[in-house]
């Protein structure tokens, strides 16, 4: 379990998976975080909880980079992989 955990990590490091959408989840993520909210001020068609648990890193570090963004969500998949 730990070498497909290790090479889970250093895959996603070494090669990240870019989506044309992946800057539009971080913008939505950021504006929530910036008190932004679903169907008020956004017209969006993402689901609000997993937009929220995404933005939770932007609460704590609003100028967060690829690293930080890329440790929270491996993180994140991992523990809902276990």
């Amino acid at each position: 379990m730990s070498i497909i955990l290790f090479a889970y990590i250093a895959t996603t490091f070494v090669f990240p998976h870019y989506s044309p959408d992946m800057g539009f989840y971080l913008k939505i993520a950021y504006d929530l975080a910036d008190g932004f909210s679903f169907y008020k001020d956004m017209n969006v068609a993402y689901t609000p909880l997993g937009m929220y648990i995404f933005s939770a890193l932007f609460y704590f570090s609003p100028d967060a980079g690829f690293y930080t963004i890329n440790s929270f969500y491996l993180l994140f998949y991992i523990a809902n992989g276990y």
